[in-house]
């Protein structure tokens, strides 16, 4: 996960194995890590943690399309649960939100 390409199916990958886990930390090292779409986080106890907010971001890659956001807490089938969420972290979308909480 290095920005310089598609890194979506790594958090996807990463996301899914804290899911099994029953919750844990996705770190986020510093730099920028490009997705190409929404990233949905939808499950308790998962934190997305950077290094620091300066130095670690997500970004929008550049087969992501439209105003969406880049990370969704939550779904459609009812609100965000506690015990996890962001942490020291920039996320970055110049034509959408970048964190939409349901």
């Amino acid at each position: 996960m290095r920005g310089r390409s598609d890194d979506l199916a790594a958090f996807k990958a990463a996301r899914d194995t804290l899911i099994r886990r029953k919750g844990g930390r996705l770190f986020i090292p510093s730099g920028a890590c490009a997705v190409s779409d929404t990233f949905q986080i939808d499950a308790d106890f998962i934190i997305v943690e950077g290094q620091t907010w300066r130095a670690s971001s997500i970004v929008k890659g550049r087969a992501f399309s439209g105003t969406k956001p880049i990370v969704l807490l939550g779904n459609d089938h009812g609100p965000w649960r506690s015990g996890g969420g962001l942490r020291d972290l920039s996320i970055q979308n110049s034509s959408g939100p970048g964190v939409v909480v349901k």
